[in-house]
C-alpha cells in the first residue's frame, strides 16, 4: 500500500481554509510538508506551528506565483531543502465573479496563469523528479470547470484548462506518477453572498448542504494512495451537477 509517512508534499496556496484542512490530514498521515503561500505571513506562521505541534516536519515558502520565474524557483528551493517531491498539490487559486464585459485582460491572464500556467511550470520543473519515483500530482479544480459559467467566465474556463492539463500530465508521467484532479462543489460561500442567495443555491444541491473541507481532504488522500487511477476528475458536489 502507498503510505504517506515521510512522503514529501509540496502544496501551493496552503493558507486557504480548504488547504489548511488538507495539510492537517497530510500531517496526521506522517507526510513532510513544503507549504507555499503568497503574502499572509501571520496566517502561514500560525499554520506552520499547528502542523509542527502535530509532529510534522514542515517549511514555509513565500512566493508570488504570478511572477514569471517563481514556480521554477519554488520547485528548486523545495528540492534543495527536501531532496525530492513525492506529491504536488496545486491548490493556489483565486475566485472572481466577472461576466465577459467585466473581464479585462489582466483578470483573464491572471486566471489562466494561476490555474494553468503555474501548475504546468511546476510540473515541468519537477519532471525529472517525477519520472524517478512513484509520485502523485493532485490538481484542485472546480465543478464549473466541467460546466463553465458566464458569471465567472475567466475562472471557470481556466479551471477547465486545468482539467485538460491534468489529462496531458497523466499521460506524460505514466507509469511512474499519477495525476488526477478533484472538482469540488461549494465548500464555503464567499463573504459577499447573502443568506437569501445561499438558501437558493442550497436548494439546487440534492444533498442539501455545502461540502465539508474534511471531505475534500479525505478524497485528496484517497486519490494519492490509489495507484491504479490516473487522468481522472473526481467530482464532490453533493449532486449539484446532476
Amino acid at each position: 500500500m502507498y503510505g504517506l509517512k515521510n512522503k514529501i508534499v509540496l502544496i501551493t496556496g496552503a493558507t486557504s481554509k480548504l488547504t489548511q484542512v488538507i495539510t492537517h490530514h497530510l500531517a496526521i498521515e506522517g507526510a513532510e510538508l513544503a507549504l507555499h503561500y503568497h503574502n499572509n505571513d501571520a496566517q502561514a506562521n500560525e499554520l506552520n506551528e499547528k502542523l509542527k505541534s502535530l509532529g510534522a516536519k514542515s517549511k514555509l515558502y513565500r512566493f508570488d506565483l504570478l511572477e514569471s520565474t517563481s514556480p521554477e524557483e519554488l520547485a528548486q528551493q523545495v528540492l534543495s531543502d527536501f531532496g525530492r517531491v513525492d506529491i504536488l498539490i496545486n491548490a493556489a487559486s483565486r475566485f472572481t465573479f466577472a461576466t465577459i464585459d467585466k473581464t479585462d485582460d489582466n483578470l483573464w491572464n491572471e486566471m489562466l496563469e494561476l490555474n494553468i500556467t503555474v501548475p504546468f511550470k511546476l510540473a515541468r520543473a519537477l519532471s525529472e523528479n517525477f519520472h524517478n519515483l512513484s509520485g502523485a500530482i493532485v490538481n484542485i479544480a472546480d465543478i464549473w470547470a466541467l460546466r463553465p459559467k458566464a458569471n465567472f467566465i475567466a475562472y471557470s474556463v481556466a479551471k477547465s484548462g486545468l482539467i485538460g492539463l491534468t489529462k496531458a500530465l497523466a499521460e506524460t508521467f505514466a507509469p511512474d506518477t499519477t495525476v488526477n484532479a478533484i472538482a469540488p462543489g461549494i465548500i464555503d460561500f464567499p463573504a459577499d453572498v447573502d443568506d437569501s442567495k445561499r438558501k437558493t443555491i442550497m436548494g439546487r444541491i440534492p444533498l442539501g448542504r455545502c461540502g465539508y473541507p474534511e471531505e475534500i481532504a479525505q478524497t485528496v488522500i484517497s486519490v494519492i494512495t490509489n495507484r491504479y487511477m490516473t487522468g481522472q476528475i473526481i467530482v464532490i458536489d453533493g449532486g449539484r451537477l446532476l
